[in-house]
């Protein structure tokens, strides 16, 4: 099989930009950059495969698809859908089971209306995550029905499904040429896929996660996993969670895109590859006016291979939803 993935080098590893503040963390793999629009990370990935087009990657944080964030009847994506529907891929983690089974309200809890996973194909989401703690609420029944809806609803999923090998397998996107695979995984919750239960993709079988990545990297561009970690409105990434990314880098991923603590956080260079700690809410109701600050993360690959990636920040409102702080969303 002709090897595919590209391999990032880092030509500059920081170009901060007028007042931005960089910082290094206590680990040895990792640069910490503060989450600014004056930061961003500039890589150039070698053995490219010919005749690329330009590519742009963005994905989100913790969204629902449900009643507490409608706006005018449906999910308030007009504010990004300009932004996501110009990519190549855009990923989402979907917090909630968007099933019939078990329908009573559980306190704390949230089931999704599967009408509105429409809005999110519409508003340019492309692959949305089952691979957290809340996707699971209603069972495991509820996680395949989960499934069901959201590729009825012109989605793709990752991260869940009727068994282990369903929840760890990727869905392959091209887009100008190039070939991403994507893989989700969590770090939290319970319901886990087995042989032959329906579940979630735990990253702490780490021999299960190593292995759906090696499955892929040879006949795929990039490698992009999304996944679910941290402890909830922390705004550090947890020193666990440091070593998942190792293990996530060192197997092949080439981006890895968090979420979970329901904060934003900032993004690193692990072992020269960007690692997004947190995206924080994107569709969420607003309880604290911490909720409210939020970001796109951003990968731009140009024709020659130069690569920038950078936060995209955001503000959540609660008429209007995501909405960008700049118009100008380019890294």
């Amino acid at each position: 099989m002709q090897h595919r993935r590209s391999r990032w080098v880092v030509g500059a590893i920081l170009t901060c930009l007028v007042a931005a503040s960089c910082a290094s963390t206590d680990g040895p793999a990792a640069v910490v950059i503060e989450p600014s629009i004056q930061t961003r990370i500039i890589a150039t990935p070698t053995g490219l495969p010919d005749k690329l087009g330009p590519l742009t990657i963005h994905a989100v944080g913790d969204l629902l698809a449900h009643e507490s964030v409608v706006a005018n009847g449906r999910l308030p994506l007009d504010e990004v859908g300009d932004l996501f529907a110009g990519d190549g891929l855009t990923i989402a983690n979907l917090e909630c089971p968007a099933s019939s089974l078990g329908s009573e309200p559980i306190e704390g809890r949230f089931t999704c209306d599967p009408e509105l996973l429409g809005d999110l194909a519409a508003g340019g989401v492309d692959v949305v995550s089952l691979a957290n703690d809340r996707s699971v609420d209603r069972g495991r029944a509820a996680v395949v029905e989960t499934v069901e809806a959201a590729e009825s609803a012109g989605l793709r999923v990752v991260g869940a499904g009727a068994n282990g090998s369903e929840a760890y397998g990727a869905e392959v996107v091209e887009h100008a040429g190039w070939r991403i695979g994507v893989i989700g995984t969590t770090a939290v919750g319970s319901n886990f896929a087995t042989a032959d239960r329906a579940g979630t993709a735990p990253i702490e079988r780490t021999s299960a996660i190593t292995s759906a990545i090696d499955r892929i990297r040879d006949d795929v561009d990039l490698v992009v996993v999304t996944v679910h970690w941290g402890r909830p409105l922390d705004r550090d990434p947890e020193s666990r969670d440091r070593g998942y990314a190792d293990t996530l880098i060192a197997a092949g991923a080439d981006v890895v895109f968090g979420h979970g603590p329901h904060r934003l956080q900032s993004f690193a260079l692990v072992q020269e590859k960007p690692v997004f700690w947190s995206l924080g809410h994107f569709l969420w109701p607003l309880s604290d006016p911490a909720d409210a600050d939020s970001a796109v993360g951003r990968v731009e690959v140009a024709t020659d291979g130069s690569t920038v990636v950078c936060l995209v920040p955001v503000t959540l409102t609660p008429d209007k939803g995501p909405t960008l702080d700049r118009a100008d969303s380019q890294c």
